[in-house]
């Protein structure tokens, strides 16, 4: 009997860091899709600011939003961040009105 507990203990203690790291390659996957999902949204707003604001302002001094807004965080702060993917737990209120303005 105890020959079976200690077989038990070594086959948990072998397997249980390959079980954790594949939930963990999962979630990376699954979230890893979810950015690529959410940056994608991100760059249609930031396209649609630079047709809206390109036509009013000097071509030479215009900052694109994609410097300013897309960019402010790459896919790796995203991936391994416990923030939701929403846009205001990325930016702030006043970043939100100008990109949306």
């Amino acid at each position: 009997m105890r020959d079976m507990w200690i077989d038990i203990v070594i086959w948990c203690l072998v397997f249980s860091p390959v079980i954790v790291g594949i939930i963990w390659y999962k979630y990376l996957d699954y979230r890893g899709k979810k950015i690529c999902e959410f940056r994608s949204m991100i760059a249609g707003l930031c396209l649609e600011y630079d047709i809206r604001h390109l036509q009013h302002e000097d071509i030479y001094q215009f900052m694109y939003s994609e410097q300013w807004f897309l960019n402010k965080y790459n896919y790796e702060q995203m991936l391994f961040s416990i923030k939701p993917l929403k846009l205001e737990y990325w930016y702030t209120k006043e970043e939100l009105d100008k990109i949306y303005n």
